[in-house]
């Protein structure tokens, strides 16, 4: 008889990027049941990839007594989500359920950038002047309130998806006509100033804090994450553990963290939370309530920490914090297109990145001659390097040479009228 303890995956495909990772993850430990929580069901193709790998429950379509009866009946211990549209579903699910995950109203928080503003202003935290509008005609009475320069986001993404920054009314016109209707609403946000990076002034003026929730009020915060320089108009370039932050600032970050994750109610499971560095000091972006992109494989090479071991962990209520030791920087390099570009022209090629120091894995998401589109943001990147450096020095090094690698050989149709609109 098989004594592992379950725990629901939520899902909206059949396979994702983390099932390796989940695999792994598991062990011997917990025996995986991944849960499709969208609305379509699987194609035959998407059950297909599952078989003999892991269990699966096809949750499209059943309400919420169906569902926890499902689950029940399987007797799942903890439920998790990786996916920002899924926590909503996956905070009802274990509620129902009497699990450990997010109250309902925090993944509500936790997924709508207005009520998460609202949130954090009602806490004392800082905040940049916002306002929430859903009709593109209501636009300029938001922007009347916020004043220029400004960032426009929709109200539900992430990835940098459909991300603007807007200097004035018709670059706020220009970038709602280029979206062409494809969210449900949009958050406007005053552009705060940013700062130097205080630890290597050519990164980015932001970080994230991953942060591991014990429940009563603490917190483990598993890490602070720098960013690489950001692509034109808001595309994030790469993200680099541990940070090169001076210890003073990496703990003034990590409290303003702290203070959201309260003040949003996060008591369980792992949150990704940006940050900006302004010269007032650290001022919150966003927090998510799951693990960051891509940070499983950087933060697994820069310490040996397993964040989807602890996301399960903490599913079933067994997370504890224990010491973990940094090692070498671990860094992920994204390329990206400029704005305006439509269609893959040429690409460098992956066997010469692989020549460079410490460059471990390339993946490549395009074809030549395929679509291309800069408005999905993170999810719309070329390429990704994954590497390592040894130092502050050894990481700007490598940079360099990926940066001119992908600037040489990276190739893209563009549509200049789209282009424009990014400008802003």
């Amino acid at each position: 008889m098989d004594t592992r303890t379950v725990v629901a995956v939520m899902s909206l495909g059949g396979a994702f990027d983390l099932m390796v990772d989940l695999v792994e993850a598991a062990g011997t430990d917990y025996r995986l049941l991944i849960v499709n929580g969208g609305e379509q069901r699987w194609e035959p193709h998407e059950v297909e990839a599952l078989d003999g790998l892991v269990e699966y429950f096809d949750a499209a379509g059943l309400d919420a007594a169906a569902t926890h009866a499902g689950l029940a009946a399987r007797e799942v211990a903890g439920v998790v989500a990786f996916r920002d549209e899924l926590l909503v579903r996956t905070a009802e699910i274990a509620a129902g359920l009497g699990l450990p995950y997010h109250r309902p109203e925090t993944a509500r928080q936790l997924t709508d950038k207005y009520l998460q503003r609202q949130a954090l202003a009602r806490a004392g935290l800082p905040q940049p002047r916002f306002a929430a509008f859903t009709d593109p005609a209501d636009a300029p009475a938001a922007a009347r309130s916020v004043g220029f320069p400004a960032v426009l986001k929709p109200l539900a993404g992430s990835g940098s998806r459909n991300v603007f920054t807007v200097a004035d009314p018709a670059a706020l016109d220009a970038a709602l006509e280029t979206a062409h209707g494809a969210e449900s609403g949009w958050l406007l946000e005053e552009r705060l100033p940013g700062t130097r990076h205080p630890g290597a002034d050519w990164l980015a003026d932001y970080v994230s804090v991953e942060t591991l929730a014990l429940g009563d009020g603490q917190y483990w915060h598993l890490g602070v994450t720098d960013r690489l320089p950001m692509y034109p108009p808001l595309l994030e370039g790469g993200a680099c553990t541990p940070s090169l932050l001076p210890e003073p600032v990496r703990t003034q970050v990590c409290e303003v963290a702290r203070h959201a994750l309260a003040a949003l109610g996060v008591q369980t499971g792992i949150s990704h939370t940006e940050i900006k560095l302004t010269p007032d000091g650290p001022r919150i972006i966003e927090v998510n309530g799951r693990i960051g992109g891509l940070l499983p494989q950087l933060t697994r090479t820069a310490n040996g920490l397993d964040l989807v071991r602890l996301a399960l962990d903490s599913a079933t209520g067994r997370a504890d914090r224990h010491p973990v030791t940094d090692g070498d920087l671990s860094f992920a390099f994204f390329t990206q297109m400029p704005p305006g570009s439509r269609r893959v022209a040429a690409l460098a090629d992956a066997d010469t990145a692989g020549t460079i120091d410490g460059v471990w894995r390339v993946d490549v998401h395009h074809t030549v001659g395929a679509p291309v589109d800069a408005r999905a943001g993170l999810l719309g990147r070329v390429q990704t390097v994954f590497a390592t450096a040894p130092d502050a020095d050894g990481l700007l090094t490598s940079y360099r040479r990926l940066r001119a690698w992908a600037d040489r050989g990276n190739v893209f149709e563009n549509d200049r009228t789209a282009a424009a609109a990014h400008r802003g």
